[in-house]
Formats: structure tokens, C-alpha cells, sequence
């Protein structure tokens, strides 16, 4: 017996002897980051040193033991070899008892204050999380919410702490007005909402499509055996109204088709006033004036109706055209076995009739100089997966070779990866730079796309720099990993970045699954994780999480599993959608239970009898 301990204590003294030889290796790349993130530098650097070799045998034997197994060694490697070398060493007998318990002193001390760098750094950066839980809720903001402060009100209301301006979508003028309406929200709520705002960097989307005919729906809504339930409904407004059309009423059933009409027109209607119109297929159809306001009119019908813009209402003996009906969104709808050209050509296309092969653009022409033939191009974080076939000047003729049942369709601005092709685009573009100079004055954190390798980050990282020194202002540091290749090379990424003064780490799951494959998306996110703790790095995990509840209202379980995970990051970011105040509150309920029984990627151990407070 006292061999084998002897052999286990070799191995750990060999083990730390190789970790410390790897630091000194590093050191000038230690010694680079800025102070505050000295120590987790210099701690990832001994957690690379750890990994670089299968210790699955040494940990079996430090279990048998009942010795600390190097299990979750993340926030402090030496320490956690220090503990492990102690009770081996305790178990022996041949070194002084005093000397083995101010060791174990010792490493509980250690283990302590690198979680509380983790935390002060993650607080740091990302702002200090909700009372009664560690993990942090982002929410991407919709366009309308710079139309709408009510919709951060609820948001923010509903606990979320961190707001995400996506500048992919919408204008500056539309940036500061949500900017605005977080920074009023933060005062009446009392608290610090930080503004996150997302650099689009050089990935690749989707061109336009062309607008569909401006023709609006009013749907009769029937039961099954073909009576009416709902009578279709239109909501009109006077054109004279400075802020546009407002908002119909809330009804049961479909929606109200809105649209705006002559002012001297609509002042004529009277409840019970019949509006006739022929509709876009030449049909009369008959409306009734139900409810009227100042800044609109309720009409129901009992036959569904299409209404173009510019179409003829009449009533009272007197007419007005209808305007305001914005044009179909039109896409292209692909399936198994369709072919697509995806081609440099920005000019928006049609949707192909029968017998044309697809078309659509791709905003980054250095695309087909790299794609090779067999190369998989994927659509929509890859939702649809395709091969290339053949190759032309500007253009690419693709198969469509994985889709859902009944096909998929893609829109414009829909993003376009190309795993393992290289393309050799900067993570950071002259574009970038000029937008995050028009919302320095309102961002805290800017989230930094498409980072491959550590000159990647150093380009971005000095972009930052000049827009601080032009700016006055300092905003913190968020690097998004995906892409393979930021994953290959995630080490150096890490060092580079924290060079800044204040850095986090996005999981960013809809292109990292799209570039490594779905079947990665376990591994991957924990990789990113573990070394960012022992990086002593805050973590954001993005992308999907309870989208089903966001979009439709009802999670599946599937989705609550992947959430619970997510608390083992220091912030969880939820995309907008109808439901985004049930998502918030949700997430946050089950952080709160998740913190009691989870710490990072270590399970705690409550009574079993917890489930005995579950209620319905």
C-alpha cells in the first residue's frame, strides 16, 4: 500500500512540476494581461497543463482513496494538487502532521479567493446579478421597443439585468431611442442596466428578396364543421394622426387588418355605418362599423377579404382609398433534393416560378473564390444544409441536401455559414468601428463576432482602444466564439483578450452549431466553460434558450434541461420574441432553484427531501 501512495504522490509531484514549467514557458503572455486578470491567466496556463494529457488513471487512483480526484479543478489547478498531494501524503505518514493542515489551510484559502475574483470579474463586466441567484439574464431587444418603452419596462420588470442592442438591424436613431427607453426603465426600477451592443463583423448574409404585393388579410375565423367563431375584422385610422396608425383593440380571434384612410372620410362613420369594397379578387364584401374612437374605427364582416393598397371603400356615398398596407414578406422556400444559386449579385430576387432553379444573393463576394465543389454551405444557423455542386464567376450552384419535412424557407438577411472553408475575413471591419463610435455614448459592453485567432482579437481589442480614446468612454469586452477555428484556438484567444480591463465570453450556439455540427454542442459549450473559469472569465451562453416558450408560450422539456444547464455561465442571453416577460421570469425561477443544487459544474448536495416543497 505505502508504494502505491508513494507512486500517487510521484505522479502529482511530477504533475505540478510540468505545470509549473508550462507557466514559466508563458509567463511574458502572463505577465501581459491586464492586473486583474493576472492570477487567471496564470491559472489557465496551469489548467492547459493539466489537459494536455489523459488523467483519467491518476484520478481513478486519488478516488479510490477517497482523496480529491482532480474533479473540477478549474478555479485553482495547483490548489487542488496541493489538497490531493496532502491527503496522500497524510495517508503515508511521513511528513509532520502541523506541516499537512496549514497546507489544507492553505488550499481552502486559495480555492476562496479565486472564486471571488470569478465573481468580482463577472460583476465587473456584466453588472452584479438578481438577488438569490449568480446567473445574470440578457435579453435581445426587439426592434418595436424604440417605438415602445413599455416593452423594456416589462422586460427588465420582469428580472432581467442586461439589455442587447443587436446592430445587425434598424439605425442609429433606433439604437438611442432603446438606449433611452433601458436608461429610463434603470430609473424608475433603481438599478444599473447595462447596454450590450452586438458588432454584425464580417458574417455573411442572405440578400434581399422583393417585396410581395401590398395586399392585406381579414379573416373570417370558423369552427370545424364550418360556422363562424370570429367575423373578420378591420381597423382603420385617420391619416391626419401625427404618430401613424395606432394600435387595433386586442379581439378574440385573427387580428384586425389595419390600414389608414382620408380623415374628412373616416369622421363620416358612425357605429353601425356599412363600409362596402370590392377586394383584390374583385368580390364585394360588406363591412360594419362596430366601435369608433378619435384614432380609429372597429369594422366587422362575415366573409374573409383581401384589400390591396390603394384600394376603394365606400360608405355614406362617399369614397377613400385605403394606404398604409406594407407589402408581403416574401422568401425562398427550399426542400430536399432543390437546387439554389447563390450568387454575388445584390439585386433582389423573386421567388422562382415553376420550373426556375432559386435564386438569392450573398452579401460577401470573397465567398466563391474559397468555396470548393463538396464544400456544405448552411443557411439559417443550419436550419437547411447544402453542398456546393459547381462553381461559376460570382455565383454557386448548391443542392439542398438536409432540410426539415416540407422544406425550410430562407429570407433575406438570413446568415450563411461555411464550416471549414477558409475564408480569411477580419474579425472586425472598418463598418464595425464606425458603429460602435455612434453608440459608445450608451454601451457598456460591445460583443465582438466572428473572432478566429488571437490576431483576430488583437485587431478588435485595438479597435476598442481607438474608439475609447476618441470617445472618453471605456466599455467592456465581449468576444463571441462561432466558429471552429475560435475554438482551436481558444487559449490565445483568451489571453489576448484579456488585455482589456474589462472582458466576458459569449457561447454564441446558433453559428457554433451551425460550424461544428449539432452533435458538438455538449462538448463545446462545457470546453468553453471550464476554461473560462479557470480563466477566472465571466460566461455568457446565447442563442436557443427556451425559444419554444419565447416564440409559442410553452417550453418542451428538452428546452428546461438546456436552460438548467445554462447556469452553470454567469449570464444567460434570451433572443426576443411574443413572449419574451413569461421567458424572463421563467429563466430566472429556475436559476433560483438551479443555484441551491448547482455551482458551476459541480453538483451540491441538498436533501433529498427537497421535492417534498414542489408544487404545481
Amino acid at each position: 500500500m505505502s508504494a502505491r501512495l508513494t507512486h500517487i504522490r510521484t505522479a502529482l509531484d511530477a504533475l505540478a512540476a510540468d505545470i509549473d514549467k508550462a507557466v514559466a514557458q508563458r509567463q511574458d503572455d502572463i505577465d501581459a494581461v491586464h492586473s486583474s486578470y493576472r492570477s487567471g491567466a496564470e491559472n489557465l496556463v496551469a489548467y492547459l497543463a493539466l489537459r494536455s494529457a489523459d488523467r483519467r488513471t491518476l484520478q481513478h487512483e486519488l478516488a479510490t482513496l477517497g482523496a480529491p480526484s482532480l474533479q473540477f479543478p478549474e478555479l485553482d489547478v495547483r490548489a487542488k494538487i496541493a489538497a490531493a498531494r496532502t491527503l496522500v501524503s497524510a495517508l503515508i505518514g511521513d511528513e509532520p502532521q502541523a506541516v499537512t493542515m496549514d497546507e489544507i489551510d492553505g488550499v481552502e484559502e486559495k480555492l476562496q479567493a479565486a472564486e471571488q475574483r470569478l465573481m468580482e470579474n463577472a460583476d465587473e463586466t456584466l453588472g452584479v446579478a438578481s438577488q438569490g441567484r449568480s446567473t445574470r439574464i440578457m435579453v435581445t431587444l426587439p426592434r418595436e421597443a424604440a417605438q415602445d418603452p413599455q416593452i423594456v419596462e416589462d422586460v427588465f420588470g420582469a428580472g432581467a439585468e442586461i439589455a442587447r442592442i443587436n446592430l445587425v438591424y434598424g439605425d442609429v436613431s433606433e439604437w438611442q431611442q432603446m438606449a433611452e427607453h433601458v436608461e429610463d426603465t434603470a430609473r424608475r426600477l433603481n438599478r444599473i442596466i447595462p447596454i450590450a451592443v452586438d458588432l454584425p463583423g464580417p458574417k455573411i448574409f442572405t440578400g434581399r428578396v422583393a417585396d410581395g404585393p401590398r395586399v392585406g388579410a381579414s379573416l373570417v375565423s370558423r369552427y370545424d364543421d364550418g360556422e363562424m367563431r370570429y367575423p373578420a375584422r378591420l381597423w382603420l385610422g385617420p391619416e391626419n394622426q401625427p404618430e401613424g396608425l395606432t394600435e387595433p383593440p386586442h379581439v378574440e380571434g385573427i387580428a384586425p387588418l389595419c390600414m389608414m384612410v382620408d380623415a374628412t372620410w373616416f369622421a363620416s362613420l358612425e357605429v353601425g355605418t356599412e363600409v362596402r369594397t370590392a377586394d383584390n379578387r374583385g368580390v364585394k364584401r360588406t363591412f360594419v362599423v362596430v366601435a369608433k374612437q378619435d384614432e380609429g374605427a372597429l369594422l366587422q364582416g362575415d366573409r374573409s377579404t383581401w384589400i390591396r393598397n390603394h384600394a376603394m371603400l365606400e360608405a355614406n356615398f362617399m369614397r377613400t382609398r385605403v394606404r398604409g398596407i406594407p407589402p408581403l414578406q416574401r422568401g425562398i422556400h427550399l426542400e430536399r433534393g432543390d437546387e439554389l444559386i447563390l450568387t454575388d449579385d445584390l439585386t433582389p430576387v423573386n421567388p422562382p416560378r415553376d420550373g426556375e432553379v432559386a435564386r438569392i444573393g450573398c452579401t460577401e463576394p470573397r465567398i466563391f473564390s474559397a468555396l470548393q465543389v463538396g464544400d456544405p454551405v448552411l443557411f439559417n444557423n443550419g436550419a437547411l444544409y447544402s453542398t456546393v455542386q459547381n462553381l461559376g464567376d460570382g455565383e454557386a450552384r448548391l443542392l439542398i441536401t438536409q432540410a426539415k419535412d416540407g422544406g425550410q424557407t430562407i429570407y433575406e438577411n438570413c446568415g450563411i455559414n461555411v464550416p471549414g472553408t477558409a475564408l480569411n475575413l477580419p474579425a472586425v471591419t472598418a463598418e464595425d468601428e464606425k458603429l460602435l463610435e455612434a453608440t459608445v455614448s450608451f454601451a457598456s459592453l460591445v460583443e465582438v463576432s466572428f473572432v478566429r485567432t488571437a490576431q483576430d482579437m488583437r485587431d478588435a481589442v485595438a479597435m476598442v482602444r481607438r474608439v475609447e480614446q476618441r470617445s472618453g468612454r471605456n466599455v467592456g469586452i465581449v468576444v463571441k466564439l462561432e466558429t471552429l477555428e475560435s475554438m482551436q484556438n481558444l487559449p490565445d484567444i483568451l489571453l489576448e483578450l484579456m488585455k482589456h480591463e474589462r472582458v466576458g465570453v459569449m457561447v454564441a450556439r446558433g453559428d457554433m452549431a451551425a460550424e461544428l455540427g449539432i452533435m458538438h454542442m455538449v462538448e463545446a459549450p462545457r470546453y468553453v466553460v471550464n476554461l473560462c473559469q479557470a480563466a477566472q472569465l465571466p460566461v455568457i451562453i446565447g442563442s436557443n434558450i427556451l425559444e419554444t416558450l419565447t416564440d409559442a408560450g410553452q417550453p418542451t422539456r428538452a428546452e428546461v434541461t438546456d436552460a438548467a444547464w445554462a447556469q452553470q455561465a454567469e449570464c444567460v442571453m434570451l433572443n426576443h420574441g411574443k413572449h419574451m416577460v413569461e421567458t424572463v421570469e421563467a429563466v430566472g425561477a429556475l436559476l433560483s432553484a438551479m443555484d441551491g443544487v448547482q455551482r458551476k459544474n459541480q453538483s451540491l448536495l441538498p436533501s433529498l427531501h427537497e421535492w417534498k416543497r414542489w408544487t404545481l
